[in-house]
């Protein structure tokens, strides 16, 4: 290569040789004459029947597009049905009223059968409670008391209402009655309930001959003598026993007309039941005088038989009853 340094010879210059022109006498051809295809017929076109887009088919040579792929939901996992768990509702409160607790059937006689059921309130009342008992026909029965009373400091106790048969001296077989009971309080609560009766039937002695159901012994030919004087540990008793032998057990139930001045031992009122194989067996029963602290003098009180059987005869006997006498502490006799 030549040295870097040197200087640059330059290319020659071409020159292009001049062009000739035809010479212009010479005759000019004429151009080819250019002939036009005959006009076809207009005719007028026939629309053609519209074609559903859904059965155009694509072009052959577009690229054909996928459909897009359906996925199926997953199939839920099958689950065990829980039951359902709910909370039971508290009981709604108690209403305030007076609940009557009374076996069917109660039964009272003329020969001194007794009749129990119970009260009881519901809610603590504001004030005192007293409930008046009414009998609808007191010649057939009614209630040892009069009032059943209860106090704020006693409210839920169980009061027992006992009612007494009565003998009307009348043929007028068994009758039905009823007890009644209207609440008396300055809770207005109270004083608004209504208490349910209670229905009884006293059954007659009258119409048959006398049957005294027991025989009494007391040992003395007076009445028995009880002391109202306090230590005192000497209680006169009595004994007795069935006249004949029952066809079933014998209830017997002893009670005093006036607690207030003597009352049965060990408890009062006395309860026994005699079997059929101990009818003749004497039966013992002691007396206790009570402290009324009143100087009323010397009382005299009863004691009464009531007994209860499937044996139609003692279910209508008419008992013999035990006199007694309290003396007072002031003016005690022996």
């Amino acid at each position: 290569a030549p040295p870097t340094d040197a200087p640059a010879t330059p290319a020659p210059a071409t020159i292009a040789p001049p062009t000739a022109a035809p010479p212009t006498d010479a005759p000019a051809t004429p151009a080819p004459a250019t002939i036009a295809p005959p006009c076809p017929t207009p005719t007028t076109p026939t629309a053609a029947p519209p074609i559903p887009r859904s059965t155009l088919a694509p072009p052959t040579d577009a690229p054909a597009t996928p459909a897009p792929a359906t996925i199926a939901p997953p199939c839920p996992t099958p689950t065990t049905p829980t039951p359902a768990t709910s909370t039971p509702a508290p009981p709604p409160p108690l209403s305030p009223y007076v609940v009557v607790s009374a076996a069917g059937g109660l039964v009272t006689s003329e020969g001194g059968l007794r009749a129990e059921y119970t009260l009881k309130l519901t809610t603590r009342p504001e004030s005192m409670v007293m409930c008046r008992l009414t009998s609808s026909d007191r010649k057939e029965g009614r209630p040892t008391r009069p009032w059943v009373i209860w106090r704020e400091r006693n409210w839920d106790t169980v009061q027992t209402v006992t009612v007494a048969g009565v003998d009307d001296n009348v043929l007028d077989g068994d009758v039905l009655y009823t007890i009644s009971t209207k609440a008396v309080s300055r809770d207005r609560r109270y004083r608004r309930a209504t208490v349910p009766d209670v229905t009884l039937t006293n059954l007659d002695n009258e119409g048959h001959d006398v049957f005294p159901g027991v025989v009494v012994e007391t040992g003395t030919e007076g009445p028995l003598c009880t002391t109202e004087r306090r230590g005192t540990h000497s209680f006169p008793s009595f004994s007795f026993h069935l006249v004949r032998r029952p066809a079933s057990a014998v209830a017997v139930l002893i009670y005093s007309e006036d607690s207030t001045e003597g009352v049965t031992l060990p408890s009062h009122p006395a309860r026994f039941i005699v079997k059929p194989d101990e009818w003749d067996k004497p039966v013992r029963v002691q007396v206790q005088g009570v402290d009324d602290s009143l100087p009323d003098g010397d009382v005299e009180y009863q004691l009464r038989f009531a007994l209860w059987s499937l044996d139609r005869a003692f279910r209508r006997a008419t008992p013999p009853r035990v006199a007694c006498i309290n003396m007072d502490d002031g003016d005690v006799r022996l």
